[in-house]
């Protein structure tokens, strides 16, 4: 996109010092102009909803999960954020679905981890407490 831009900003002056020197009318040139600023802005528009397409059906995978979480959770894990990251992407965008992506993969794994743990403390705490029996 930079390149088109850089191409635009030197090739309209350019364009625009051609049509003086050769006279042109200056409607005709106008007209002109406006065809090849549409041409360019219409052209970058195709890019980056191609570029955007592409980034949609791109499969995403996360380390941290294959890492951390025993494989059945962590494929479960995967699947069930590959299904829901298009429609992030739809409502937020590629950034923010990727950062939602994170931060949902953070809470797998602390969940995962932190509600046994969780778990053992109130046992704990009950018996320490004296308030009644462990189930």
């Amino acid at each position: 996109m930079v390149f088109w831009l850089s191409v635009a900003s030197f090739g309209i002056p350019l364009f625009f010092g051609l049509a003086l020197i050769s006279r042109a009318r200056t409607r005709k040139f106008i007209e002109d102009l406006a065809n090849l600023c549409f041409s360019l802005a219409a052209y970058c528009a195709f890019k980056s909803q191609r570029s955007g397409a592409r980034r949609l059906s791109r499969p995403t995978r996360s380390f941290l999960l294959d890492l951390l979480l025993p494989i059945n959770i962590a494929r479960d894990a995967q699947a069930n954020l590959e299904e829901l990251m298009p429609i992030w992407e739809t409502e937020h965008g590629h950034r923010r679905a990727r950062l939602i992506r994170r931060v949902q993969t953070l809470r797998i794994v602390i969940g995962h981890y932190g509600l046994p743990v969780l778990r053992l403390m109130e046992k704990l705490l009950k018996i320490v407490s004296g308030r009644g029996s462990v189930e």
